[in-house]
């Protein structure tokens, strides 16, 4: 069964400003060189990893994605991934509108991801 997740374009349209001017920053090292393309990819970004599996064509591939910090647990990220169709795994947390930390619904994706996508996609 093919799952829908979301385009680059997707998760990075009306993202918070403060989570890409943050991600500037933040230096991205490939974890390990996985040459199985089926299989996720890991990035280490500061004290968190980032997991990326993606599908679908080359022009415009399909991401999947997850975040060890508590930014992407609690602030957003992993409500709008579940919901969306683009967490990678199952959530860490209760996966719930975070209505006090994004009442506005723009943190798409944490400034971790964001280095990674922006460095490596």
């Amino acid at each position: 069964m093919y799952k829908t997740s979301a385009t680059r374009k997707q998760m990075m349209r009306g993202l918070s400003k403060k989570i890409v001017d943050r991600a500037v920053s933040l230096s991205v090292v490939k974890k390990f060189n996985n040459k199985i393309l089926a299989k996720p990819l890991e990035f280490e970004v500061g004290d968190h990893t980032v997991t990326v599996k993606i599908q679908g064509n080359t022009k415009d591939p399909e991401f999947f994605l997850n975040c060890t910090c508590n930014f992407f647990r609690y602030s957003g990220p992993e409500y709008h991934a579940q919901k969306e169709g683009y967490l990678l795994g199952k959530p860490r947390g209760s996966a719930e509108f975070p209505k006090e930390k994004d009442p506005d619904g723009i943190n798409k994706v944490c400034k971790h991801c964001v280095a990674v996508i922006r460095e490596y996609f």
